[in-house]
Order: structure tokens, then C-alpha cells, then sequence
């Protein structure tokens, strides 16, 4: 699965693994998708932060996360592969597996 980015139509900019692109409906089939935040940290710095795009997306029993369809209309210009520093934020933010340096 690819890692990518997307900026929306909404001005919201979201990371996801992308299990899939229909070429006949157009929509793109993401897991885990999440929105890219800037918040300050202690340091008074901005920080990137990656949050869940729709909390409603979790199965009924809140054990896991249900793919979300996206069309592409939904999206400015192409899909981006992310730098690697934060594909590794990213795997960190929905794994339960810390990854190492």
C-alpha cells in the first residue's frame, strides 16, 4: 500500500494508506486516513500533528477503523507520495508499534 497525501477542495490536507483507486466510480479507497494539524507544543513551536480525518469511521464496536471512499473531484491536483520523515510519523500514528529511528 502507498502512503499519500491529499489537499481537498476544503483547504483540509490528509495522509493516508491507499488501498485502492476505481477507475469506473473515480474514488480512491484510503485506510486510515488523517488530517494534518498544526499545534503549539511547550516549546511554542508549531508542531505537525496528525488526527483521525473522520472519527466516525470506526466499526460499530469501536475495535477498528473502516476504510473511507473518497472521490476524486474532492481533491486539488494529484495525490503526493509524503517525505519519509513523515510516513514514519504517520505509521507511528496508527500503529500500537513503535518505530525505531
Amino acid at each position: 500500500m502507498r502512503i499519500q497525501a491529499f489537499k481537498l477542495n476544503t483547504g483540509e490536507e490528509i495522509v493516508s494508506q491507499v488501498k485502492s483507486f476505481d477507475l469506473e466510480t473515480k474514488k480512491y479507497t484510503l485506510e486510515k486516513p488523517r488530517t494534518i494539524m498544526m499545534t503549539p507544543g511547550q516549546d511554542r513551536q508549531l508542531h505537525l500533528s496528525l488526527v483521525p480525518w473522520m472519527v466516525a469511521s470506526q466499526d460499530p464496536d469501536g475495535s477498528a477503523e473502516c476504510d473511507v471512499k473518497l472521490h476524486d473531484s474532492a481533491v486539488i491536483g494529484e495525490a503526493v507520495t509524503v517525505p519519509e520523515k513523515l510516513e514514519k510519523g504517520y505509521m507511528q500514528n496508527i500503529s500500537t508499534i513503535q518505530l525505531l529511528s
